[in-house]
């Protein structure tokens, strides 16, 4: 099968941070992925800088399209590719819709300036064209322009009977005509050669509830089948630009294509990786080089966001082990690592036309965890637990066929629709370990048809987990739940080592808490009791082993001097005390 190799097309700044001392300099004119103040710190800094430097090649053959490879061997931890998003978009989706709870009933919005979502509502408006703003200056802005003139020109401006016709996919026909905007008015942004439609969109029936443990972009992006979208929402919003709002001058085709591309290539910023205060980090943004980068359950690349707390949303790929030359550089879209592979094949499937066969998806142990596998009724009632296993994969959960491992029947096979509602609310409430685990014993068995490495408990105490940072700033963990917390989190680092090796954001963020009980255990004083000794010694050798595992997910100078006083600086001056013990 032939194959074509072309340049890699990306977004940079024209100017940025030296990556030696911060002063203002010029990218690197073969990779541009590091800028430098002159030649003496580019010397300086070359031996690191190599290791990413023209590593990539966009190839391109009949049976995988385009997709992004290796062109020599990368270290793990390398960042091989930097790009800032091309454009903006608002989501066809807001985050009151959790556990599929409408958008017109909230009444929520975005600031169609500098989209940002906090208290936003259709109150405020620009004044030319009648969509939401948060202030006199984003109805102004470079951002909304274009399509504000297309209003204009139309003679349109947003009222409340217009966006109840337009209904849920009010955002979506927006993005689609900012794209198709941006395409026509800027095409040095590329955009025009994003993938546009599915040419084999793969069959779904009905909706896919929310999955515990996904994200809400991905929850949202699942609910509904490719083809579904292809057939009905891209052509829904279309139709409300030129038949409401009046913009018959443009076509539907170019429009539906628009909207195809926001679909298919849009990426939403990571919640484990952005600051929650960010403006416009619910947005939708579009990368064109990120785009070339495929799917994998078991992902060579991560993607971050290069400083989570800059409003210039730009990005980085990070190799997340060591990478062979000719392997392909990919990224995990779902990044929700405790789904088994029915689950992982379902979503894949519906949100982004992918019918996966890795090892992962294929696996009914899920590598010995057996994440999707209900306990038997027909053997509890013997008193015994055993497991029920998938033999029958499909992209539909409801098609998926289970059958127990002892017995071997396949007839009777507990719902576990019910226990994933009751832990989604839980979750909704942002609940620590304390609420939980009354669920979690009631789920589980011998009460529930769950076990304890079941998707939904590992996602329900991950969860849990996330709350600890809470309780270590309100001050609310007693020294002797330190321990119980530390093995909880251990627990599902464990888990992780199983299903998703390297780097990755739930991996990142386990770190963090772990380092942080530990951290504050060290600072509120260890037990005075006769093992005080052992139990500092612990301590302290497992806060030497977190910073050293946390290190690698700083890349930037900014986030490097984030690590540095955030957990390295203090927790050296703990560890001046190790050798002491």
């Amino acid at each position: 099968m032939s194959e074509t190799s072309t340049k890699l097309v990306c977004f940079h700044a024209p100017r940025g941070p030296c990556a030696v001392c911060g002063l203002e300099g010029s990218p690197c004119g073969d990779c541009q992925l590091d800028y430098y103040c002159g030649e003496e710190h580019r010397a300086e800094d070359l031996a690191r800088h190599q290791a990413g430097c023209r590593v990539l090649e966009l190839r391109t053959d009949g049976r995988l399209g385009r997709h992004v490879v290796a062109t020599r061997d990368i270290p793990a931890a390398t960042v091989i590719l930097r790009e800032l998003p091309a454009l903006a978009i608002p989501p066809p989706w807001t985050k009151e819709e959790q556990l599929n709870t409408r958008l017109e009933v909230f009444q929520q919005a975005y600031c169609v300036g500098c989209l940002a979502d906090r208290d936003i509502t259709y109150n405020r408006q620009c004044a030319s064209c009648g969509w939401p703003v948060c202030r006199s200056a984003c109805s102004k802005s470079e951002a909304h322009r274009a399509e504000c003139e297309a209003f204009q020109r139309a003679g349109f401006k947003l009222n409340t009977e217009s966006r109840n016709k337009a209904g849920r996919i009010l955002w979506m026909a927006l993005a689609a005509l900012r794209s198709h905007l941006a395409m026509e008015k800027k095409p040095s942004l590329r955009l025009q050669d994003l993938q546009a439609t599915h040419t084999q969109p793969l069959p779904a029936d009905g909706v896919q509830p929310p999955v515990l443990g996904v994200n809400d972009y991905v929850s949202w992006r699942a609910e509904e089948a490719v083809s579904v979208k292809m057939k009905k929402d891209w052509p829904a919003a279309a139709r409300w630009l030129r038949e409401t709002a009046g913009l018959s001058w443009l076509t539907e085709e170019e429009l539906v294509r628009a909207a195809g591309v926001n679909d298919i290539n849009g990426i939403n910023l990571n919640p484990l990786n952005c600051d929650d205060d960010l403006n416009g980090k619910i947005a939708t943004y579009l990368f064109p080089a990120v785009s070339m980068v495929e799917h994998d359950c078991d992902p060579t690349g991560m993607l971050l966001a290069r400083d989570p707390h800059s409003q210039t949303m730009e990005h980085i790929v990070v190799t997340t082990r060591d990478v062979s030359q000719g392997e392909h550089i990919s990224l995990d879209y779902l990044d929700s690592p405790y789904q088994d592979g029915v689950t992982r094949r379902s979503l894949l499937c519906r949100g982004w036309n992918i019918d996966c066969h890795c090892r992962l998806c294929e696996d009914p142990t899920s590598a010995g965890l057996f994440l999707g596998s209900p306990c038997c009724p027909d053997c509890k009632e013997r008193g015994v637990k055993r497991l029920m296993v998938v033999e029958t994969l499909s992209n539909e959960n409801s098609k998926a066929k289970y059958r127990c491992q002892d017995c071997t029947q396949s007839d009777n096979v507990p719902s576990t629709t019910l226990a994933e509602r009751f832990l989604l609310l839980q979750k909704s409430t942002i609940s620590g370990f304390g609420e939980f685990e009354p669920l979690i014993k009631r789920v589980i068995f011998p009460k529930g048809p769950l076990h304890r490495d079941h998707r939904l408990i590992l996602s329900a105490e991950f969860a849990a987990s996330l709350f600890i940072r809470i309780q270590v700033i309100m001050k609310s963990i007693p020294e002797g739940s330190i321990d119980v917390y530390l093995d909880k989190v251990q627990r599902l680092l464990d888990a992780l080592d199983l299903v998703k090796t390297g780097l990755n954001h739930h991996r990142w963020a386990l770190l963090q808490i772990q380092n942080e009980l530990v951290f504050d255990s060290l600072e509120n004083g260890v037990p005075t009791a006769n093992d005080k000794r052992l139990v500092l010694k612990k301590r302290l050798l497992q806060l030497k082993e977190n910073l050293e595992n946390l290190a690698p997910y700083y890349f930037s100078a900014e986030e490097k001097n984030h690590f540095e006083s955030t957990f390295n600086r203090p927790g050296q001056m703990f560890l001046k005390f190790l050798d002491k013990i």
